[in-house]
């Protein structure tokens, strides 16, 4: 099968199947959210009714390669940071999402004055923090240590 033109095959599959960015009951076409009964298959994207672990890793790269871009864009002053502490402010912006990172304006206006341990602090008692355990705990290391 190495003959087949997978570009090409990619654009008639992306044109065929269409992109729906949120999960559909492929049989209904209606968005599934909570309480929906699905009657066919949860589909997504062009078609998706899964991906597997490879698959996911890529969407994982390539989304974090550009919530880096954007966050950089929006927060010049991060280029100045070390790479662990640009990397933990990117895992915050792919979970919370940029806009809910910039709500954070306490602990990011310490990280741009340099205050690492204070914005740590900071950061260990919000509400996120509590609510996601380890990541946070890993994320105010990566921010102390720098």
């Amino acid at each position: 099968m190495s003959d087949v033109d997978i570009d090409q095959l990619a654009a008639n599959l992306e044109t065929e199947e269409g992109f729906v960015s949120y999960p559909y009951d492929d049989k209904t076409e209606k968005r599934v959210e909570k309480g929906y009964t699905v009657v066919g298959t949860v589909t997504f994207g062009h078609g998706l009714t899964f991906l597997t672990e490879e698959e996911s890793d890529a969407v994982v790269r390539m989304r974090g390669a550009r919530i880096a871009a954007e966050l950089l864009a929006r927060l010049p002053w991060i280029a100045s940071l070390s790479e662990p502490r640009r990397r933990a402010l990117v895992d915050m912006a792919y979970n919370l999402g940029i806009a809910g990172l910039e709500e954070f304006t306490t602990f990011l206006g310490m990280m741009q004055s340099g205050h690492f341990d204070n914005a740590a602090d900071d950061l260990k008692v919000t509400l996120w923090a509590s609510e996601v355990g380890s990541r946070a705990t890993r994320i105010e290391a990566e921010i102390r240590a720098g």
